[in-house]
């Protein structure tokens, strides 16, 4: 028993390291993440700005290195559309989430 579980939360780590490297990686694939999200309009000393503030000028290892530690820590960082830390739009969202997701696991159990 100790084994299995041992193996399954090994596996749930490789998991999770997985996952991180694929958000990580999902937002470097569209090309420059301060020209995508960026508003169009905007002049290119804003998205110079832009870039050094999010650290986005910074190596992608230095990049996935400050991703990585700030998840472990629990820092999802700053929303850049509602401008508030994003660990906090998520929690104030849960509710609603965990609604939603019950009343579709009672229905699928009805059907």
């Amino acid at each position: 028993m100790a084994r299995y579980v041992s193996f399954r939360l090994i596996y749930s780590v490789l998991l999770l390291k997985l996952i991180l490297v694929a958000v990580f990686l999902l937002l470097h694939m569209t090309g420059d993440p301060a020209l995508v999200l960026m508003p169009l309009d905007a002049s290119l000393a804003e998205i110079e700005a832009f870039r050094q503030r999010m650290g986005f000028s910074d190596p992608l290892w230095v990049q996935y290195v400050r991703f990585f530690k700030g998840v472990l820590g629990g820092d999802f960082g700053m929303s850049v559309e509602y401008k508030a830390p994003a660990m906090r739009l998520v929690m104030e969202r849960l509710p609603a989430t965990l609604k939603l997701a019950f009343a579709a696991y009672i229905l699928s159990i009805a059907i």
